[in-house]
């Protein structure tokens, strides 16, 4: 009985030993991902960390307060270490932050407050690494066609950055009028415009 009783604690005190003697494992980040861009500051965090492990993060070799908020601009290297009984464990990653929006989109086509004959034909231009989605009056709105409906209308064009997904939106207000006149109209319309000089009267 005595036998067997010790050779039990020896197998549990084996066991704890070994357990407490592991290499800890290897530390899993949350809140970046490798090789991810993101538009604002970024929160690191461990997923499930071990029991009586000390871990320590470093951010372009400068040591970093695990949770704490981080917002520095550009590219960095995050070195995460878990360390029990002399044992240790490492993960790395990159990623960036890159808080710059894309440029204002440049408006062909229409300009604010303008009144325009029986259409518009509307472009933006171009940006790499930028896209630009476009709606009148709240309707999608596809480049460079035709748009031909009579009365006010609000045309909003935003440009959304890839690396970032950051945005900038830009609005133009114009009127399409397709109201023909006659000439004696177009006259009476330029003498109030232009005056005495064309036969109208002076302001």
């Amino acid at each position: 009985m005595k036998k067997t009783i010790l050779i039990f604690s020896l197998f549990l005190f084996s066991i704890l030993l070994f357990g407490c003697s592991q290499a800890p494992q290897k530390p899993v980040v949350s809140g970046v991902e490798d090789g991810e861009v993101y538009g604002g500051p970024v929160e690191i965090t461990l997923n499930e960390p071990e029991e009586n492990t000390e871990y320590e993060a470093k951010i372009n070799d400068e040591e970093y307060e695990l949770g704490a908020s981080f917002a520095k601009e550009g590219m960095h290297t995050l070195t995460v270490t878990a360390s029990r009984n002399g044992e240790t464990a490492e993960a790395t990653l990159d990623f960036e932050i890159d808080t710059t929006p894309p440029k204002t989109p440049q408006i062909k086509g229409v300009q604010e407050g303008e009144i325009y004959f029986e259409r518009v034909n509307i472009t933006v231009q171009e940006e790499e690494g930028v896209t630009h989605t476009a709606t009148i009056n709240g309707k999608p709105y596809d480049f460079n066609t035709p748009f031909e409906e009579e009365g006010e209308h609000t045309l909003k064009v935003e440009a959304t950055k890839a690396k970032n997904n950051l945005s900038t939106e830009k609005s133009v207000d114009f009127i399409i009028d397709n109201t023909t006149y006659t000439q004696e109209e177009v006259d009476y319309f330029t003498e109030i415009a232009l005056g005495a000089e064309y036969g109208g009267s002076p302001m």
